[in-house]
């Protein structure tokens, strides 16, 4: 995230434990969490496309409601037992001063949505998961919070002068049984983005150029901070689960960006960005990126001629029923700088739900809780330019949300990721 974004941090939290005669098998036993925490109240809207959500405060997010904004936000695992784990952030946010402010004090707005990743090997609708399997608690996430909050030498409330100056850190927490953070990382993958825009404004006469299209995209973190990470530590992708299938690949936490040039004041140039964050764990598949890459020929001969589409479409119907797995759920986050309402922001839930479609096929099924929240952080001034501002980012941000998918998905299974 850029520099005056309004972000304090990005937090992934894992608490993992061992079973006694799976002591090498960590990630069956893994709970996981990633979010986000302000510094001051962001504009926000969101839109459910699956049927099967789990969710907490996503209502404040829907056109008409009194609330505009909110203080942080939270995606994790575990289904609904995953939920409670956002009190820590809000706990975290109400001591700095951050929310709603009321005659109790702060009342801190941070909506929540986890994916199902109860299910392991051994699970069936006969064999249900055990019951003392790892959840991350409140006590857990506020605690990668404060540690987050040392990381960032500060402990300024709203309204300090470095609050829109500070660069947001990355952080990873893993927890042990014993309740005390065994791991703590910080990523300095960071570049200077918002700073200077990487390419020039073109004239529509101009035409278009691959290569030029291509260079909006900006560097993501390294695969050590993508794929099976947070609250993608679980995930899984392709719903079927059929044997011989050309994947029964993990899901994972993606991530996607870009800028472009906007029109400032007396003629000056301003960076227009797009953040996409991602958290896949979908009954579709995730379809590579096979524009012109080495893996277009792979692709057509393994990964179509055994989609989970081609299965739907040609298999048993009682087949298909004793595999289908109704524990799926995709969860997109888009970060803009443009100054943008919450019926704009809306919309571009919308259009980003376009970029999951391409990604993920099939998408938004009833076995899967998909959703999307836009968020502006409101730098940028359209200048009267609000409407095409909306397609732009829209635009830009669907194309994130492919290639935030895939990634994820290329990160937890070692392949190439997104051009």
């Amino acid at each position: 995230m850029w520099v005056g974004s309004g972000l304090s941090f990005l937090c992934h939290v894992e608490r993992s434990r061992k079973r006694p005669k799976e002591e090498s098998d960590l990630q069956k036993d893994v709970a996981g969490a990633s979010f986000f925490a302000f510094d001051r109240p962001l504009k926000a809207a969101g839109r459910l496309f699956g049927a099967a959500p789990a969710t907490r405060d996503f209502d404040v997010l829907q056109a008409g409601n009194t609330v505009e904004s909110i203080h942080g936000l939270f995606f994790g695992g575990r289904s609904v037992f995953g939920l409670d784990a956002v009190g820590g952030l809000l706990a975290f946010q109400r001591e700095r001063g951050i929310g709603v402010s009321t005659e109790a004090g702060a009342i801190p707005v941070c909506p929540a949505a986890c994916i199902f990743d109860l299910a392991s090997k051994e699970t069936s609708p006969e064999v249900p998961p055990p019951d003392d399997f790892p959840v991350l608690s409140p006590q857990d996430i506020r605690r990668a919070c404060l540690e987050a909050q040392r990381l960032n030498g500060t402990k300024e409330t709203l309204g300090s002068s470095s609050d829109t100056q500070s660069r947001p850190i990355r952080l990873r927490c893993v927890l042990g049984e014993d309740n005390e953070a065994v791991e703590i990382q910080q990523c300095e993958c960071e570049d200077n983005r918002g700073t200077e825009p990487n390419q020039k404004r073109r004239s529509l006469s101009a035409g278009c150029s691959t290569s030029q299209a291509s260079s909006s995209f900006l560097p993501v973190p390294p695969s050590s901070w993508l794929g099976s990470i947070g609250a993608g530590v679980r995930a899984r992708c392709g719903g079927l689960r059929r044997p011989g299938c050309f994947q029964d690949p993990q899901g994972g936490w993606g991530e996607a960006r870009q800028q472009r040039t906007w029109p400032g004041h007396e003629e000056s140039q301003a960076t227009l960005l797009v953040e996409v964050y991602a958290v896949v764990n979908c009954f579709g598949d995730v379809i590579p990126n096979v524009r012109g890459g080495e893996h277009q020929a792979s692709f057509k001969e393994t990964e179509l001629t055994h989609s989970t589409a081609r299965l739907l479409r040609e298999s048993d119907p009682d087949e298909l029923m004793a595999r289908i797995t109704p524990e799926n759920t995709t969860l997109v986050a888009v970060f803009t700088n443009a100054v943008l309402d919450k019926v704009a922001l809306h919309r571009i839930c919308t259009m980003t739900a376009t970029g999951i479609a391409r990604a993920i096929r099939p998408a938004f099924t009833p076995v899967d809780g998909d959703l999307v929240v836009a968020l502006s952080t409101g730098e940028l001034q359209t200048h009267g330019k609000k409407l095409i501002a909306e397609i732009i980012v829209g635009s830009m941000a669907a194309e994130c949300a492919e290639k935030a998918i895939q990634n994820a998905v290329a990160a937890s299974n070692a392949r190439p990721r997104a051009a």
